[in-house]
């Protein structure tokens, strides 16, 4: 049986990601794109140049982890409470080269129980390597967004 993909949720999700992409100064000063939202994930991406090298020419691991980090962003707090990451292991694979578009798609949450749950990121180079996995851990906030925060 066909799987049913309830466009009307996707297009609310679209909306409440471009809206928190809005509002996060941080993502959008350093260029961060949401190229795809669906009904579990987030995909987001960044373009990388020579002012994002780290000592040995290659993309510096930070700004690989603040793509995961906003897409997770996103992701997670496409829900009604606020969310913030609590915690987060970073797998570094391979090199992201400079000069090209990196990739984050951020799936989950992938499990949880009470305020917590979990959410894991890829980050990928044009050529779909994988370069950087990220498990992150979400703490609800306890409380509903602000009108600022909706």
């Amino acid at each position: 049986m066909p799987r049913v993909v309830d466009e009307q949720l996707i297009e609310r999700r679209w909306a409440r990601a471009r809206h928190i992409l809005a509002t996060d100064p941080a993502s959008r000063s350093r260029g961060v794109e949401i190229i795809n939202v669906t009904e579990n994930s987030v995909e987001v991406a960044i373009a990388t140049g020579f002012d994002d090298s780290n000592g040995v020419g290659i993309t510096h691991g930070g700004l690989t982890y603040f793509l995961a980090d906003s897409a997770v962003g996103i992701a997670s707090n496409l829900t009604e409470d606020a969310n913030l990451t609590s915690s987060a292991t970073v797998t570094y694979l391979a090199p992201g080269p400079l000069g090209e578009t990196l990739r984050a798609v951020c799936t989950g949450p992938v499990a949880g129980a009470g305020r917590t749950s979990i959410y894991r990121t890829e980050v990928t180079r044009e050529d779909g390597q994988s370069i950087v996995v990220v498990q992150s851990t979400m703490m609800k906030l306890g409380r509903p967004k602000t009108e600022s925060e909706q």
